[in-house]
């Protein structure tokens, strides 16, 4: 019976008070979208939780081999062959920090800093996405004296982004990241689950080429 192993998707929450909730989901195999590590923990089929530092990073379950169709995995292909079959959840960061609109600059600045991350998808009191903020955003917007300068989130924010859903291929993502360098990932339901970026597309394929990346 195969393995099938699934990375661990984290959606952090802050808001001006603080982390508000943390949210862990997978994809699962046989149902086809994202549901609770909850539900995927208590599941008969699942394997393991491999841990990485405090929290699972991977799940691995067991499969029947009819689930798989009979097929053996792809052997790796040219990469515009990737490009074309490589979904965007197997390449996105998963471990994503969200913010409020309410957050201070300030307070995304260290949130930023103590990441070291440049982009963070905003949220409303629902979970929806109802933006992105980059350090861009703040340094442009702080440092335009004609204006007075801003002091949350909501107002540096890029409203109404553009997103892309979980399985989208990576050939459907690049034409997006030209006019943008982060793209948040969303599920069918609309929760966000993930940034992708040219970076982590270029690591994807020095990865799966076997060249070295620049240290």
């Amino acid at each position: 019976m195969p393995l099938i192993r699934r990375p661990l998707r984290v959606q952090r929450i802050h808001t001006e008070r603080g982390v508000s909730q943390s949210q862990a989901t997978v994809e699962c195999p046989l149902a086809h979208f994202a549901i609770p590590a909850s539900e995927c923990s208590a599941c008969p089929r699942n394997h393991e939780m491999k841990a990485s530092g405090t929290s699972p990073a991977e799940v691995v379950c067991s499969l029947p081999d009819e689930a798989m169709g009979g097929r053996a995995p792809p052997l790796r292909a040219e990469v515009a062959a990737l490009l074309g079959v490589t979904p965007v959840d197997r390449v996105m960061t998963q471990d994503v920090i969200c913010v409020t609109a309410e957050v201070s600059l300030e307070r995304l600045s260290k949130i930023f800093a103590d990441r070291q991350m440049s982009c963070a998808p905003v949220l409303d009191g629902s979970g929806v996405l109802i933006g992105v903020v980059t350090k861009t955003d703040v340094v442009c917007e702080f440092f335009d004296f004609e204006h007075e300068p801003p002091t949350d989130v909501a107002d540096v924010m890029t409203r109404r982004p553009a997103t892309v859903r979980d399985t989208s291929t990576l050939a459907q993502v690049l034409p997006l990241l030209k006019t943008t360098h982060h793209l948040p990932v969303v599920s069918a339901r609309g929760n966000v689950v993930g940034i992708i970026s040219a970076q982590d597309i270029i690591q994807w394929l020095a990865d799966s080429t076997g060249v070295p990346s620049e240290p």
